[in-house]
């Protein structure tokens, strides 16, 4: 399998919300343009996985290697509609996975 480019357009899906930071293994690679994106976003670059569990960052991947759909949607929900509010993300995600039946 081949690395994972880690971009402008894609970086928001790898950061780890619980610490602001970017955990990049060694199948990541980082862009120019990615890592200029997260050093204006005040997001530091850790190369190596992070000491504990990954379970409450947004790389949360499924077998095919892309992030999970709870995931996806919690990021189109903060990115392009601007909505922060935890408890709020969370009930538009279990709204939308329950109305396509996930």
């Amino acid at each position: 399998m081949g690395k994972k480019l880690i971009n402008r357009q894609n970086a928001d899906n790898y950061i780890c919300r619980e610490d602001q930071k970017i955990y990049l293994d060694q199948s990541m690679v980082l862009s120019p343009s990615g890592k200029d994106y997260l050093q204006e976003k005040g997001i530091k670059v850790v190369y190596g996985c992070k000491p504990q569990t990954q379970a409450k960052c947004a790389l949360e991947e499924s077998a095919s290697g892309r992030p999970d759909l709870r995931t996806t949607i919690q990021n189109i929900l903060k990115k392009d509609y601007g909505i922060e509010d935890a408890s709020q993300v969370s009930e538009i995600t279990s709204q939308v996975l329950r109305k396509l039946k996930v």
